[in-house]
């Protein structure tokens, strides 16, 4: 991770990842098909620790479904609005449907990152703290506001257009406006 870190998936070698773990490049061969394989058994580690660090902010215990989803917000934003996050996702996006690093990353990011936000979700749902609907859908749609103004420009190396602390008291607003419970219900 540190060598794809510092110098990014395409200029990283399989050379330089032996010489800095101190082994030969047969050996991280034997364990390793590609640089491509590799780094997406790289990107899983670091992305399920990440996740779980995240996860654990969603309590369905915890009353206050705003606070919990503003405090996750802040948590995804603040992993996901890295330079080497966004360099990651420019390599994923870049390599497309001609290698399996992106779609095998992207699956993994749903099924560690975005599939317990859906349970979470589906929770409240089902006490009623949020509106019945489709977790997943709710899930996609939280996702965007949350990266709404920040994902995208910083994606372009351009700076992002909110602070993360300004962005998510707007997005959870604007989450809990779609799927909060009908006026006079104060637990959103």
């Amino acid at each position: 991770m540190e060598v794809f870190s510092e110098v990014g998936f395409e200029r990283a070698s399989m050379s330089e990842i032996a010489a800095r773990v101190g082994g030969s490049k047969a050996t991280l061969y034997g364990y390793f098909a590609s640089k491509e394989e590799l780094y997406v058994a790289a990107m899983r580690e670091a992305i399920t620790t990440q996740a779980g660090e995240i996860g654990r902010i969603l309590d369905p215990a915890r009353a206050d479904v705003r606070a919990v989803l503003e405090d996750f917000a802040m948590g995804y934003l603040k992993a996901v609005i890295t330079p080497f996050v966004m360099a990651s996702k420019r390599t994923m996006m870049g390599q497309g449907g001609a290698s399996v690093l992106g779609p095998q990353l992207y699956e993994h990011i749903e099924r560690c990152a975005w599939t317990p936000v859906a349970a979470y979700l589906e929770t409240l749902m089902a006490r009623g703290d949020l509106r019945a609907a489709d977790p997943r859908i709710a899930t996609y749609q939280l996702q965007g506001l949350l990266d709404a103004g920040l994902v995208e420009p910083s994606l372009h190396g351009v700076a992002p257009r909110l602070k993360i602390e300004d962005a998510v008291p707007l997005a959870v607003d604007a989450f809990l406006r779609i799927y909060g419970v009908r006026p006079g219900n104060p637990k959103p």
